[in-house]
């Protein structure tokens, strides 16, 4: 070895620093380069030019392989390479992955003398004492790999690690590399000048780059090759000859077993190429004619690179005599798809057994695995389509089932045949099948593959032609008894039923459910109940009611999902009402709870009993609109319970009800419960009754008028019973109604004036007189008008030419203006924000008089709010009522 890394036969330095172009280059690469002193990172003088070969350690029980120590290295390495990157040299975790490298480093030196490393072909090949030929470095992850093309843009084509090695050393190396991803990459040639230049003005010497492979390996390679052909020509009769030769498994072992006897004499010392090629061919000679012939046609297959090493030609010429035995033994039936992988690794195996093989060749389980992928790649595209739609399909690797339907989905996407679409899902389907088997090693290869083929399966399903591929897995978890297949296809399911949701495939999600609430309820299977709840968590159920409440027509699948949990679809319905879109969203969800039918709509009539307040708002807000006949038989039951906002809804809500079967089952169900309600809701209740012409209802309507009811006696009550009574046209109430407007005690009426309007009026509507002509004229204006409104009217509505001025007392009190008026209530506008329910005070001034009453916000407009009056005194109301009547005129 030489300390600056130069090839002893190549010119010496004065002669190589001659070239203007190569020292000029590299004079830049070390000028541009960050420039850091050999200092360690550890604080203390004694690290600085501390070796990595710490005879202090205490020593290890057994020593790891070489192979895996510096796989171990390489890994920390490429860590501490991202760190870099990404950190400042005083970070805590740059601190760390540096001192792991070191420790890594040092182990590796600690079972072989220096730790060699080969980029070739953008893999990394580990060269120690036990594999002179040079192993892949193991990298079931696939993350050495990406070390090995960053190592390779830097223009580095082999390291080497000497035990002098220092941790300042270590550490610019990595700042060198990191600097140099970051540059344009180097071409080979100037890559290696650069490098030479950076070791000399780093005064770096435990590390060697880009060391020059030996001329004499390139030879040994050369001529073992010519060797070979030339002596396979000599047995041989001809090149199709050696095509048809038979390989047995015996004949691919002894073969193997030549080839390493070549390659050890990569290994042993010869006088001349001449010594070489003598020793080449008395092995040759010593072998089996037909062993010769078969590893002829295996180098002409194989065919060298240029810069290939002999250990990489040789390892691809011995994979190249496994896989073609396998391919030839497939294909004349001599072994099965499923006994692919153990004949790959036994043969694998025993070529590592072999005298003079490394035993590290048969025990790393992803060069095996590689090793089958590449089998099945190199297998005919007919005889791999034969063996995908057989039983057998489950052998065939998820990678390579993958590319296998790549071009398929790829030409099914283009849409100018469903044919490649069609063979594409049925070999997915047969893929599935292959759940069913009895071997539980294809079970969960396919459970493990399937998994893998996440981007296939999303371009392929959902299908009508694949509706059973998801309830398939469904039924195939419920048979399957090892827990961890179970595990695999829980989480395969859970992720088509995600993918089922993302895409709005509601029909799929619905399969995939209803397959797990048919799967059976055994104790030993409470994953399905695990599944469900995992399946359809909360955002995944949120998502659905948004969809069901979005602008569109809706899916005849989502009422038949969300009708299986509906205490959490009206939980959502609720808290959406409660939002600042409520109102809008509010026949979305009617049309959403009569689409889900009876389970949601007796869900709803039970929440009218709860405590809480907000599910008996949005169980009467949508009962009302949705199934008002389920609220109607619900309210004598549930009023009593509510406080007086819930009852004011329910009777507002209902009282929007014009169908008049319906407007007098709404009426009875008032005339039930109307001794039990709020006082403030009771004339509304009254009107309602009045307008639905409930005759079962005028005996507590002329108790309630004559005010001989034991509760109701309120004189507003009894004016509104008296206006109820002369809607009806309730003849029997004629004689009640001339006391009330006429008795008198003395000279004074016993009633007060308010009543005693609101009787005359009711008899004039009764009797045919001349003063009937303008109460007549006004109900029959009123009746007019009602039609134009979504809720009947039960009096008439003045618009002012100029607005009455008025103050508002409640939650917001302020001034306002009324600008319509009415018996009823008036439409206000005021600078407070008003919402539907609220109750207030209102104080409306009339001139020099006031009119006060009590009222509750209807609705809300942009122009103002509409109000209901709900009480107010006998004289107010007669002062509306004489106002009405002179606005009128």
């Amino acid at each position: 070895m030489h300390l600056d890394g130069v090839d002893p036969d190549a010119p010496g330095d004065d002669a190589a620093m001659n070239s203007k172009s190569a020292s000029s280059t590299a004079h830049r690469l070390s000028l541009a380069a960050p420039q850091v002193a050999a200092t360690p990172v550890l604080v203390g003088p004694e690290t600085t030019q501390r070796p990595l070969r710490d005879t202090q350690r205490i020593p290890r029980l057994s020593k790891p392989a070489p192979d895996a120590a510096v796989g171990d290295f390489l890994e920390a390495f490429r860590i501490h390479l991202r760190s870099s990157s990404l950190y400042q040299r005083n970070h805590p975790r740059w601190i760390e992955s540096l001192n792991n490298s070191e420790r890594r480093l040092r182990d590796a030196l600690a079972v072989t003398q220096t730790v060699q490393v080969r980029i070739e072909r953008e893999v990394l090949m580990v060269v120690h004492g036990d594999t002179p030929h040079g192993l892949p470095a193991s990298d079931p992850q696939g993350e050495l790999k990406t070390l090995a093309e960053d190592l390779a843009r830097c223009g580095i084509t082999s390291l080497e690690f000497l035990p002098s090695v220092h941790l300042g050393e270590l550490d610019l190396l990595s700042q060198q590399i990191v600097w140099a991803m970051r540059t344009r990459p180097a071409s080979p040639d100037r890559g290696t000048d650069a490098w030479k230049q950076w070791l000399r003005d780093a005064h770096v010497t435990g590390i060697r780059i880009n060391i020059p492979a030996s001329r004499r390996d390139a030879t040994v390679l050369a001529t073992l090759v010519a060797a070979l052909l030339g002596y396979g020509d000599s047995v041989a009769e001809s090149a199709e000859a050696r095509a048809a030769a038979p390989a047995s498994r015996e004949q691919t072992i002894a073969a193997l077993g030549l080839v390493e006897r070549l390659a050890a004499l990569g290994s042993q010392r010869a006088a001349s190429t001449e010594e070489t090629a003598r020793r080449a061919h008395a092995v040759l000679g010593e072998a089996e004619r037909g062993l010769v012939s078969l590893l002829a046609r295996t180098a002409s297959l194989a065919a060298t690179d240029a810069n290939e090493s002999l250990p990489s030609f040789l390892n691809r010429a011995a994979e190249h005599l496994i896989l073609d035995f396998a391919s030839r033994a497939l294909s004349e039936g001599r072994i099965q798809p499923a006994e692919i992988a153990t004949q790959l690794a036994d043969l694998t195996r025993i070529r590592a057994n072999g005298p003079g093989a490394s035993s590290a060749l048969g025990n790393d389980e992803a060069r095996v695995a590689a090793l089958v992928e590449r089998f099945w790649d190199a297998l005919p595209a007919r005889h791999k389509q034969r063996i995908l739609r057989s039983a057998d399909a489950w052998c065939v690797p998820p990678a390579v089932f993958a590319r296998h339907l790549e071009p398929l989905t790829a030409a099914a996407r283009r849409g100018r045949s469903d044919a490649p679409g069609r063979e594409a899902r049925n070999l997915l389907l047969r893929y599935t099948a292959c759940l069913d088997s009895e071997e539980p090693r294809a079970r969960r290869t396919v459970a493990a593959g399937l998994g893998e083929l996440g981007p296939q399966i999303a371009r392929l399903w959902p299908h009508a032609a694949t509706e059973d591929f998801a309830p398939q897995m469904v039924r195939a978890l419920g048979r399957e008894s090892s827990p961890g297949i179970s595990g695999l296809l829980a989480a395969l399911t859970e992720r088509l039923a995600k993918l089922a949701l993302e895409g709005r495939h509601y029909a799929e999600f619905d399969r995939i459910l209803s397959a797990l609430e048919a799967a059976p309820r055994d104790p030993e299977q409470t994953h399905f109940s695990a599944l469900i709840r995992s399946i359809t968590t909360d955002d995944a159920w949120f998502y659905l009611v948004e969809d069901a409440l979005a602008n569109r027509a809706l899916d005849g699948v989502l009422p038949r999902l969300l009708r299986r949990e509906p205490e959490r679809l009206l939980d959502r319905l609720a808290l959406l009402l409660t939002g600042p879109e409520g109102s809008e969203l509010l026949p979305a969800m009617v049309r959403l709870v009569r689409a889900t039918g009876e389970p949601v709509l007796d869900t709803l009539a039970t929440r009218l009993r709860k405590p809480q307040k907000q599910p008996v708002v949005a169980a009467i807000k949508l009962l009302a609109a949705a199934d008002p006949v389920r609220l109607i038989a619900a309210l004598p039951r549930a009023l009593p319970s509510w406080d007086w906002n819930l009852q004011d809804l329910a009777v507002s809500e209902l009282s929007r009800l014009r169908e008049p079967a319906l407007a007098l089952r709404v009426a009875r169900a008032f005339y039930e419960c109307v001794e039990e309600a709020h006082p403030l809701v009771v004339p509304a209740m009254l009107d309602q009754i009045g307008i639905a012409n409930d005759a079962s209802a005028i005996p507590i309507l002329l108790m309630i008028a004559g005010g001989k009811h034991a509760t109701l006696r309120d004189i507003f009550f009894r004016i509104k019973a008296v206006e109820a009574l002369g809607r009806m046209r309730a003849s029997e109430a004629a004689d009640l109604l001339r006391t009330i407007a006429r008795e008198r005690s003395g000279l004074t009426h016993v009633e007060p004036a308010g009543l005693r309007s609101a009787a005359e009026e009711a008899l004039a509507l009764m009797e045919n007189h001349p003063a009937a002509t303008r109460v007549r004229a006004w109900t029959e204006t009123l009746e007019k008008s009602a039609s134009t409104f979504s809720q009947p009217r039960r009096y008439l509505r003045i618009p002012l030419a100029s607005s009455f001025s008025a103050r508002v007392e409640g939650l917001r009190s302020g001034a306002a203006r009324v600008h319509t008026i009415g018996l009823g209530g008036a439409f206000v506008e005021s600078a407070q924000r008003m919402s539907v329910g609220d109750s207030l005070k209102v104080e409306i001034r009339t001139g020099l008089r006031s009119v006060r009453s009590t009222a509750v916000v209807r609705n809300v407009s942009p122009g103002g709010s509409g109000i209901e009056f709900v009480h107010m005194k006998a004289e107010d109301r007669e002062l509306l009522r004489r106002l009405i009547g002179r606005l009128i005129r």
